[in-house]
C-alpha cells in the first residue's frame, strides 16, 4: 500500500424501520429494528477478525447504532461523520417508490437519461443530487486517507450512497427511479483502496450487480 492510501470497508447499516417496506428514508432519522441489531451483532463478529484501526459512521441513528454494536466488540469509539449521511431527498422522505413516482408524475424524462445524467438530476430543487452524495463520499475518502495513511478504516453508511458511488465508477447501474431495490443487503459492504482520488474496489460482500 502506498503511504498516501488507506483501505476503507464501506458498510451499509443494519435493517432500519422502513427498510423492509422499501420506504425511501433519505435523512429521516430512524433506529434499527431488532433484526437490524442482530445483523450488526453478526457483523461485529466478522469485523472483529479483521484489523480495523478506526471506525467512522454517518450520524444518522441507523448507521450510528450499527457502528456502536460493531465498535463495542473491538473496544473502539465511533467517530460521527456527516459526510457519510444518506442522500437528502427532501419531500420524498418516508414515501414508498410507488408513492414517489405518483408524486413526480411523468418519469419518462428521467428514465431516458444516461446513468451519468441521472446522477446529476434533481426531482426538486431542495434535494441533493446523487452526484452531490458521491462528492461528499469522495471528500470523506480524501480527508480520511490523508489523516490515516496506511490504515484500515470501517465506515458505516447507507445503501444509496454506496450505490451512487458504484454507479459513478461504472460498477453498477440505475435499476429504476431511485436505484432500488438496492443491490446491497443490510450490512453488505465494499472494500476500497483509495487516496481520495483513485479508487480500487478490492472486495464486495452482500452485493449483487444491477443490470
Amino acid at each position: 500500500m502506498n503511504s498516501n492510501q488507506c483501505v476503507i470497508y464501506v458498510v451499509r447499516h443494519g435493517q432500519a424501520k422502513g427498510n423492509k417496506d422499501n420506504v425511501l428514508l433519505g435523512q429521516l432519522d430512524v433506529p434499527l429494528t431488532k433484526v437490524g441489531e442482530a445483523q450488526a451483532e453478526k457483523a461485529g463478529d466478522l469485523f472483529k477478525k479483521k484489523k480495523i484501526d478506526l471506525i467512522y459512521s454517518s450520524d444518522l441513528k441507523r448507521a450510528f447504532e450499527t457502528a456502536g454494536i460493531i465498535a463495542e466488540k473491538q473496544n473502539k469509539k465511533v467517530i460521527k461523520e456527516k459526510l457519510l449521511r444518506e442522500r437528502d431527498i427532501a419531500s420524498f422522505e418516508n414515501l414508498t417508490i410507488p408513492q414517489a413516482e405518483e408524486k413526480i408524475g411523468n418519469t419518462s424524462k428521467f428514465t431516458a437519461l444516461s446513468d451519468g445524467e441521472k446522477l446529476r438530476y434533481k426531482f426538486t430543487p431542495e434535494m441533493e443530487s446523487a452526484q452531490d452524495v458521491v462528492e461528499r463520499f469522495k471528500k470523506f475518502c480524501s480527508l480520511t486517507a490523508k489523516e490515516n495513511s496506511g490504515k484500515t478504516i470501517l465506515a458505516l453508511t447507507h445503501g444509496g450512497l454506496m450505490l451512487y458511488f458504484l454507479i459513478s465508477i461504472k460498477m453498477a447501474h440505475y435499476s429504476n427511479l431511485f436505484g432500488d431495490p438496492n443491490p446491497f443487503e443490510n450490512l453488505g459492504y465494499f472494500k476500497v483502496l483509495t487516496d481520495g482520488i483513485e479508487f480500487s474496489i478490492l472486495e464486495t460482500q452482500g452485493y449483487k450487480t444491477v443490470e
